[in-house]
């Protein structure tokens, strides 16, 4: 068993997702996003306890019951591992085929390399799928990989107990090839069918033909590739029960699903391979037993085999689809009508001034208008901003008598096409904490010079003092050691106030140097990211697991954090407040969703980010003007004011000893709060059709619609047009703001949930426009770095979607005798250019 710190352990658990939003101090750190939050981790003590049971225990203990330490973790083995890890048993492969399914030696003799023996839960034979490229592998004699593998469990007498798969392979194509009997490896003729016993029974038969064994039904459709080389394929379905045909059968597939239906299918799929590659003397065929429930193992156990396949007959009219009925398997080939491609992001409100404090309005309107850009980049920024200068220094109880309070502490991504001018705006508003800082520096050096002087003194006396104490001890006079103590004692327990300027933002340091930095301004300080794609990629390396804590602890505001590092030495921040705003692009933020979408790789990082936005660009015009100078300066003069501001000094303001101060809700905003809340848990929170990410996304809205109301009420105070706990005209602006944000957030998440669907409808414009000519290729494609198609998965996946929209058809081009990998060229539809599809 191996051996677990604290820190070890609770970063465990914090995987766990039940515990990812666990805040607070060491001793008594919870969920509380949850209105009661029962369960309590104690750090100092390495303790649970569950409050709600009345329970507890160590953290060690916690972490074997969620199954989250390393060595507990349930590992599955993948179907390669499998594979290695048996071994080849011939007189099992005979017991299983030979007694247990009537097939004779003679029809597999040849093949025992392609069955092994297991014996995990019970005796069992396994054979591989492969992968188009791993039969090549395996062709030539070398290594192959097995990406799936089927495990067959039988009995002493041979009978099959239980049949399982094990291997995903998503698109990829896999089957199992088996050779022809005949040994004529080069033979242009093909069998495919379903179920190993069915194609060994039958692999006589078809003597000097490969057989293909598919996985299931649904995977005959991934066996195209495995066909290009053959001239003569024959696909044998099994007769499945359908649902139509036998009501009484109801659970069984419609016509269209059954595996008749998908063997048909595949044939025209074949034959239209065939056309586009240019093979000219292909032929296909698609067939199934007359007698449904019966295959080709049933007739040979029953000593029927030859009846069987004199019985088979081509798939009847009712499995075929109206398309395939029509007789166009691409003989003579003919462009189809290019279908619609939409892929349109979800809409979002434009901001208007009216949601932007009256007191800064004029400022972020300006600074919007004349550089031509949504309102949104100057006033999110602006936003995430405040709550950076207001930080720890004043909170807000959003019930009216819980003690439950929050920090306006926020985070915000401003995501916008490359060249959208996304970092000038932000930066014209954070100008003013440029100006603060300068202004910070400035009374520090006054107050460092107090300092010094005051420093002299205080060394000279305890040198002094010191000097007293040593003569007393060698003269060895308790009272005057007594005195000479006292006067060193009372010196040294009042020591010169050393300040520090107090720093409101830092652009790029490490967590070491921010850790730092808090703990000489707990206040908070905010992280200005103008890449954050950089900044995120960076927390997901491994070994950056405590910088990623220490972001997601500094979100939350009112935790502690204590680093140790040698040269650094003990580093500890009793308020650690991290308000954090960056830029990115559309292409980059989406992994970042994706992950946050993840059930193994989201801990709620992503939706911290609440002042997120994804706005609409503008219609551009030439604007050359001047600031406007009365509303800068009118936007500085309060923002210094909050900046300055003693929050204890306010009115309505309320403390409990050494707590964070904090105002409450005005009688008018307490209502609107309280119907808000209900509105958000019971309607919001509690739709099980959105998704779990969308959702914990809305979750930190809890805490997002009374920060955005105290920080637009503490404005008014500035401007000194408030007074008293938080007004209901803050409330109500804040409450707009969350609706304003949640159509963002709904556009942002949705990106993600269907990338494809989107990269395709981006590579359709491009296609439209003329920016690809016929018989281009996926790398090319790849090459241009378009917007969405970055990845090459991505850039495939909206293809084949092109593809099945008769936006394009696949030219498969084989290797030159000289050798070389095939490829996949693209030809353009050529209505496209002609027609006016969207």
């Amino acid at each position: 068993m191996m051996k677990y710190t604290t820190f070890d352990l609770w970063q465990y658990i914090q995987k766990h997702p039940d515990y990812a939003n666990f805040s607070g101090t060491d001793s008594d750190l919870r969920d509380w996003n949850k209105e009661n939050p029962g369960m309590s981790i104690n750090l100092k003590k390495c303790q649970y306890y569950d409050h709600n049971r009345g329970e507890g225990g160590s953290l060690l203990e916690l972490a074997k019951s969620l199954n989250v330490l390393p060595e507990t973790e349930n590992k599955i083995p993948t179907p390669k591992e499998v594979w290695d890890k048996s071994k080849q048993n011939d007189e099992a492969v005979k017991l299983y085929f030979t007694q247990g399914r009537s097939i004779p030696e003679i029809h597999y003799a040849d093949i025992f390399r392609l069955f092994r023996e297991e014996h995990y839960k019970g005796r069992q034979i396994i054979h591989p799928y492969f992968s188009f490229d791993s039969w090549q592998s395996e062709l030539c004699g070398k290594s192959f990989n097995v990406p799936r593998i089927q495990r067959i469990w039988f009995d002493s007498s041979g009978q099959k107990t239980v049949k399982k798969h094990l291997g995903k392979t998503g698109q990829t194509p896999v089957c199992l090839p088996l050779p022809p009997v005949n040994k004529n490896r080069e033979s242009k003729k093909a069998v495919i069918l379903e179920g190993i016993e069915n194609a060994l029974s039958l692999r006589v038969h078809y003597s000097d033909s490969w057989l293909f064994v598919a996985t299931c039904k649904s995977g005959l459709k991934r066996l195209p590739e495995f066909m290009k080389k053959f001239e003569e394929v024959l696909i044998l379905a099994d007769h499945d029960f359908d649902s139509e045909t036998y009501p009484d059968k109801s659970n069984h597939p419609p016509r269209d699903k059954t595996g008749q239906a998908e063997a048909w299918r595949l044939s025209d799929v074949l034959r239209n391979q065939a056309y586009i590659i240019g093979k000219q003397n292909f032929s296909c065929k698609a067939v199934m037993p007359g007698q449904t429930g019966k295959d080709a193992n049933d007739a040979l156990r029953d000593e029927q085999l030859p009846e069987f396949i004199n019985s088979l007959i081509d798939i009847p009219e009712q499995f075929r689809s109206d398309e395939e009925r029509t007789g166009n398997t691409m003989e003579s080939f003919k462009w189809k009508t290019p279908k619609k491609i939409t892929a349109e992001l979800l809409p979002v409100e434009e901001l208007t001034p009216v949601l932007i404090p009256e007191p800064l309005r004029d400022w972020l309107s300006d600074i919007a208008h004349r550089m031509q850009v949504p309102l949104d980049f100057s006033a999110t920024a602006c936003v995430v901003m405040l709550s950076s200068i207001i930080g720890t220094r004043l909170t807000i109880r959003p019930k009216k008598n819980d003690s439950w309070y929050v920090i306006p502490n926020l985070w915000g991504a401003l995501i916008q096409r490359p060249s959208q001018l996304k970092s000038p705006p932000v930066q014209e508003v954070f100008k003013v904490l440029d100006k603060l800082e300068t202004e910070s520096f400035k009374q520090n050096e006054d107050a460092e010079k107090i300092y010094q002087n005051e420093n002299r003194k205080f060394e000279m006396k305890q040198k002094i003092y010191e000097d007293n104490l040593r003569k007393a001890i060698k003269k060895g006079d308790d009272y005057e050691i007594g005195n000479a103590e006292n006067e060193l004692q009372i010196l040294e327990s009042e020591p010169p106030d050393k300040r520090s300027a107090r720093r409101y933002q830092t652009q790029d340091a490490t967590p070491e140097k921010l850790q730092d930095l808090l703990s000489k301004n707990p206040q908070g300080i905010l992280v200005f990211r103008d890449e954050l794609n950089g900044f995120l990629m960076s927390l997901e390396k491994d070994g950056h697991e405590t910088a990623r804590a220490f972001y997601l602890e500094g979100w939350n505001g009112g935790g502690s954090f204590t680093l140790d590092r040698i040269g650094r030495g003990t580093v500890r921040s009793n308020l650690i407040c991290i308000s954090l705003f960056g830029t990115i692009q559309p292409a980059k933020i989406i992994p970042h969703i994706r992950k946050a979408k993840s059930e193994t790789g989201n801990d709620g990082l992503f939706q911290r980010f609440q002042i997120t936005v994804y706005p609409d660009s503008i219609n551009w015009n030439y604007i050359d003007k001047a600031p406007n100078l009365s509303a800068q300066g009118r936007a500085f003069k309060i923002i210094r004011t909050l900046a300055e501001m003693d929050f204890r000094e306010l009115d309505g303001v309320q403390s409990e000893g050494d707590g964070i101060p904090y105002l409450k809700f005005s009688d008018e905003a307490q209502g609107l709060f309280e119907e808000w809340i209900k509105d958000l848990e019971t309607k919001k929170l509690n739709n099980l059709d959105e998704s779990p990410s969308l959702l914990e996304h809305f979750g930190k809205y809890r805490s997002l619609m009374p920060s955005l109301a105290l920080i637009f009420h503490l404005l008014e105070i500035a401007d000194s047009k408030r007074s008293g706990n938080v007004s209901l005209q803050a409330a109500q602006q804040a409450a707009q703001w969350c609706e304003y944000l949640e159509k963002h957030a709904r556009r942002i998440y949705g990106m993600a949930e269907d990338i494809t669907a989107r990269a395709a409808g981006s590579l359709s414009n491009k296609i439209k426009t003329g920016k690809l000519e016929d018989n281009f290729t996926a790398r090319e494609v790849h090459r241009k770095g378009w917007e969405l198609l970055t990845e090459i998965e991505t850039v495939n996946g909206a293809l084949k979607d092109l593809v099945e929209a008769n936006w394009l058809r696949e030219i498969s081009i084989l290797p030159t005798l000289k050798g070389g990998r095939r490829s996949m060229n693209y030809q353009i539809n050529p209505e496209i250019k002609k027609s006016e599809i969207p």
